[in-house]
């Protein structure tokens, strides 16, 4: 072994061993090539140490960042409310409708349940005249009044079973 060259111990390796920390943020480092070999007639001058420091932003582009972020947001905001009273709107107008036609259709019902009940009651009366107006013409012997006669009560009896399969329906 060269006289130049000194063994260490364990403990005195250990004590120049510095602990790193394993959590946060990644670092990386570059080390520098820090052999270098040195004239003596070359001056040396002294090594300058360069701190590289991050640009944070200022305190007024933070400012105008945060209000223009307030101001999409009070924009969105704005567009939601607007889309939900248009929805509501929409909503109260759609069942506004739909009663209208709930009562018309209501009353639609009533009148036309009316006309039924007024068209069997006259086909009913007309029925009873003509059977009536019959026997007078059958009293009589006119076959050409019992024909007519005969004529209205058929036309009569097809009314009638209109009158019963709309009842029927309903």
């Amino acid at each position: 072994m060269p006289a130049d060259t000194k063994v260490q111990t364990q403990a005195e390796v250990e004590e120049k061993m510095v602990d790193l920390p394993d959590t946060g943020s990644d670092v990386e480092v570059d080390i520098a090539d820090t052999k270098k070999t040195i004239n003596p007639d070359e001056e040396t001058t002294p090594v300058e140490t360069v701190v590289k420091t991050e640009e944070t932003a200022s305190e007024e582009d933070m400012e105008g960042y945060g209000k223009k972020v307030q101001s999409r947001i009070d924009k969105l905001t704005k567009k939601l409310r607007e889309s939900e009273r248009r929805e509501k709107a929409a909503i109260d107008f759609a069942q506004g409708v739909q009663a209208d036609s709930a009562k018309i259709r209501q009353q639609a019902d009533q009148i036309n349940s009316g006309y039924m009940a007024e068209f069997g009651d006259r086909v009913e009366s007309q029925m009873s005249e003509a059977k009536k107006a019959l026997k007078d013409a059958m009293d009589l012997g006119d076959t050409e009044k019992q024909v007519e006669i005969q004529a209205k009560i058929s036309r009569l009896a097809l009314e009638d079973e209109r009158v019963a399969s709309h009842k029927a329906e309903r």
